[in-house]
């Protein structure tokens, strides 16, 4: 299943096997519980503040976010 990587040359048709990431089999789970950043403004615009575990990355553009 899935798309494959091929060749097509004077000889035939050269089929390669599909490559894929192993099933991460890891028991993570997603926190519920919201952090506050003990100042009302960024808390409000985050929606009573980040998800615990969470990073916020903010800055304008140019700064080196990425």
């Amino acid at each position: 299943m899935g798309e494959h990587g091929y060749r097509l040359s004077a000889d035939g048709i050269l089929v390669f096997p599909r490559l894929a990431d192993p099933v991460d089999q890891g028991t993570y789970t997603l926190e519920t519980e919201r952090v506050s950043r003990r100042d009302p403004r960024p808390d409000e615009a985050l929606d009573s503040g980040l998800w615990r575990g969470s990073t916020l990355v903010a800055g304008p553009s140019g700064s080196g976010k990425t």
